[in-house]
């Protein structure tokens, strides 16, 4: 598809080969499937069918951040342009703290980073660590899934008040849904708490900021 570029090493028979695919910045949102054909010599044809989707990281992007306590149906998703880019429910990986990190320049996302603040002892202090090193600027979205808060230190509510505007990670109570747009050193752009709903952000980001 026009403006995703594509390249495949060579690799022995039985072994891995390295894939790499890359949209350019002329790339429109898109999705698309691309087939993958291997031969070798004495083995056995394969193809490999690959869905690729390209979101947009320029302009207006819509996106909706989406929390639920365990009282109102356990849930963290991230929606970034319409597509799903992560989603979690209770009682598992997703619980606790799920953050999204987005570069206000490029307007590109790292991984969502799961800290489960209800049964990691580990969790309070690794999430402020993670904080500390996202640079000023940064734009970031926060959802808790299932339970949030029981080990939520004191130390890991001020940095996420400090550093993203939080107005309600304080008072954030037990089973509570709570999520957050932010940006770094800045007034939060959306949050929202409750202890029975779940709580749903929408919003429409420009990139650049």
């Amino acid at each position: 598809p026009q403006g995703i570029s594509f390249r495949a090493a060579v690799a022995f028979t039985g072994g891995a080969a390295r894939l790499e695919l890359w949209a350019t910045a002329s790339a429109r949102a898109q999705s698309s499937t691309l087939l993958l054909y291997g031969h070798a010599p004495g083995a056995a044809s394969g193809v490999l069918s690959l869905r690729v989707t390209v979101l947009p990281s320029l302009g207006a992007v819509p996106v909706r951040v989406v929390s639920g306590g365990y009282r109102s149906y356990p849930l963290a998703q991230f929606v970034w342009g319409g597509q799903v880019l992560f989603s979690a429910g209770g009682g598992g990986p997703g619980r606790g703290i799920n953050v999204l990190a987005v570069d206000s320049a490029k307007g590109v996302f790292s991984p969502v980073r799961s800290f489960d603040t209800w049964g990691d002892p580990t969790a309070s202090s690794r999430l402020v660590e993670y904080l500390n090193s996202l640079p000023a600027g940064v734009v970031a979205m926060f959802a808790a899934a299932d339970d949030g808060s029981l080990l939520l230190s004191k130390q890991a509510r001020a940095a996420i008040a400090a550093m993203f505007g939080s107005r309600l990670i304080g008072a954030l109570g037990y089973q509570q849904s709570w999520a957050l747009i932010g940006r770094k050193g800045g007034p939060p752009l959306a949050e929202g708490a409750s202890l029975t709903t779940q709580i749903v952000l929408d919003r429409t980001l420009v990139f650049p900021q």
